[in-house]
């Protein structure tokens, strides 16, 4: 690839964008933590950041066609990853979601989240003509659903819900028949009160308590309340810095 076309198709309102979200989320980690825990989180924060930006680059210098290309060994290895977890999985929260790898802490379904995206760009490219048939859905459908069932099953809620808006907006994007996504949102909505039932109890606080926090203040809805009292005290432009 052709490095100076590259950095000339930059997209540098994307990237000043990005760089003043860090620059925020950063200022206001350090307002908030500085008192409490010194310079600990900012330094993590940091550290996140600049290796954020080395994986950036690294990838902004790779042709995404190679990056399709590989995408079978990407999804066979966060489907190996995935199931790791039930051998190897550390519990946290109830949920065994994290891998410790030399005191190094890594979450599979959150390189599953960019494998997802990159094999079902394989697929919805390469199968682009038959994009009017409901087997085109029901086969990204299969793709999506072997590493969701995976996350479901570590259990991950959370993380699982993030895949549907996701595979979604893809499909639709590449060309879906409308009815299709409407008839499997629909579909969806009607089993919801049977997979309700088979939920963990936490989960079902979770849900309830994004509806109704005051249902459980001093539990599942602390957070969402706390974070309410904290907008209300700050106002439209905060307590002001290092308050």
């Amino acid at each position: 690839m052709d490095k100076q076309r590259l950095i000339k198709n930059i997209d540098y309102s994307i990237l000043i964008c990005m760089l003043c979200l860090i620059a925020m989320g950063s200022l206001a980690i350090y307002s908030a933590t500085c008192t409490g825990g010194g310079t600990m989180f900012i330094s993590k924060q940091l550290t996140w950041v600049v290796l954020g930006f080395v994986i950036f680059f690294v990838f902004m210098l790779v042709d995404y066609k190679t990056l399709l290309t590989l995408s079978p060994a990407f999804y066979i290895g966060a489907i190996l990853l995935l199931a790791s977890l039930f051998v190897f999985g550390k519990s946290r929260a109830g949920s065994y979601s994290w891998l410790s790898i030399g005191g190094f802490t890594l979450q599979p379904s959150e390189i599953a989240k960019v494998v997802l995206i990159i094999s079902l760009t394989k697929y919805l490219v390469w199968d682009h003509d038959k994009r009017q048939t409901f087997f085109y859905v029901v086969k990204a459908l299969i793709i999506s659903g072997i590493p969701l069932a995976l996350i479901l099953k570590q259990p991950d809620l959370g993380t699982a819900l993030v895949f549907i808006p996701i595979i979604f907006a893809m499909l639709y994007i590449a060309g879906a028949k409308p009815r299709y996504l409407i008839t499997l949102i629909v579909l969806g909505i009607a089993v919801l009160p049977v997979m309700f039932m088979f939920l963990k109890e936490y989960q079902k606080a979770r849900l309830l308590v994004f509806i109704n926090p005051n249902i459980d203040p001093l539990g599942a809805g602390y957070n969402i309340i706390q974070s309410k009292i904290a907008i209300g005290s700050g106002g439209m432009f905060g307590k002001g810095w290092l308050l």
